[in-house]
């Protein structure tokens, strides 16, 4: 990995880039050992990132602030000065839109491989809250894939011959409580729950309604089971399948007034060609000049319109939403005089 992010910046460094780049380095969400990844406590969620950003972050500073990674998309935007769509969810961190701090960050866990599983949790600078919903399940429910590792292997040896340490026995108990409170302050490990403790009553009353405004606020389908969500998304028990690509063309002879519908078509030139999928929310990809028998084609994310320059070119381009099949696909021989 080092080595790699070497290769990428001395590539800007070759390119005289260096100066003008923004460069994000963070790591996947915890670390693949138990109590780790796929964990509602910091060892599962909180992740180092470095940003270099010349001239506008100092470096060797540490920034304390709350970031959550849906945070990522708008920092993004605002640092290259653009809009931030209504839609995109959270705030920029960074750059000329930049919001006012987080108060809290939140995080879920729900089914993974054959468990299922239902965790909330909220965190702010000092605290963190976890709800769980699974209270009669273990914490560490039957997953396969990570019982194979060796330190798995080696856990569940002293669990079977009782040689548990009073921690370990609490992460393989047999239940777990409905609300855990940690401070992080002086419980980094989040051991010691205090959602029983009096003397934290207030802080566990404001972190319940934070979390309950989220979930509120984010329509949390969590509650919903998984029967009654793929009957939502495919009516009939059927799965539904993403709608054709449509080319639209703009050149003097089609300012877009008609889509291209056959396998072969003429254009003026200059030609840009727009993709349309009727699918909301689906994916498209295309390729050009690859030939039509070609299986494993080079396909490159449709983002905007493309331009065309005089020849003729094969286009190739199909789209899929996630949880629909893909669509077919379309293919166009489209000549630029």
């Amino acid at each position: 990995m080092d080595v790699r992010l070497g290769q990428r910046l001395q590539e800007l460094e070759d390119a005289s880039l260096t100066d003008n780049t923004v460069i994000f380095f963070w790591s996947d969400h915890g670390d693949g050992l138990p109590r780790g990844k796929r964990w509602p406590y910091d060892s599962g969620t909180r992740i180092p990132m470095i940003i270099k950003w010349p001239n506008h972050i100092q470096a060797g500073s540490v920034d304390n602030s709350l970031i959550s990674f849906i945070d990522f998309a708008p920092t993004v935007l605002s640092i290259a000065g653009l809009d931030i769509p209504v839609w995109m969810q959270d705030n920029a961190f960074l750059g000329s839109r930049a919001g006012s701090q987080r108060k809290f960050v939140f995080s879920h866990r729900d089914r993974f491989d054959e468990s299922y599983d239902m965790v909330r949790l909220i965190r702010d600078h000092h605290f963190r809250y976890v709800r769980d919903y699974y209270t009669n399940q273990p914490y560490v429910q039957w997953i396969p894939y990570r019982n194979n590792s060796p330190i798995m292997q080696e856990l569940l040896r002293l669990q079977a011959e009782d040689q548990l340490s009073p921690n370990q026995k609490l992460w393989l108990s047999a239940i777990r409580p409905a609300e855990e409170l940690y401070d992080c302050r002086v419980d980094p490990h989040h051991l010691n729950n205090l959602a029983q403790d009096e003397n934290y009553q207030d802080k566990l009353g404001q972190l319940r309604n934070e979390l309950d405004n989220w979930q509120s606020e984010t329509k949390d389908l969590g509650g919903t089971p998984e029967s009654e969500l793929k009957r939502r998304f495919w009516p009939n028990n059927e799965q539904p399948q993403t709608s054709m690509v449509w080319l639209v063309p703009n050149s003097p002879n089609n300012r877009g007034q008609k889509r291209i519908t056959t396998e072969t078509t003429n254009l003026q030139s200059p030609t840009m060609i727009n993709f349309y999928c009727a699918t909301e929310g689906a994916s498209m990809v295309y390729t050009i000049d690859e030939k039509a028998t070609e299986h494993n084609p080079h396909w490159m994310l449709a983002t905007g319109p493309i331009r065309l320059d005089k020849g003729v070119h094969s286009v190739r381009t199909k789209a899929i939403r996630y949880g629909y099949k893909e669509s077919q696909e379309t293919k166009c021989l489209i000549t630029v005089n």
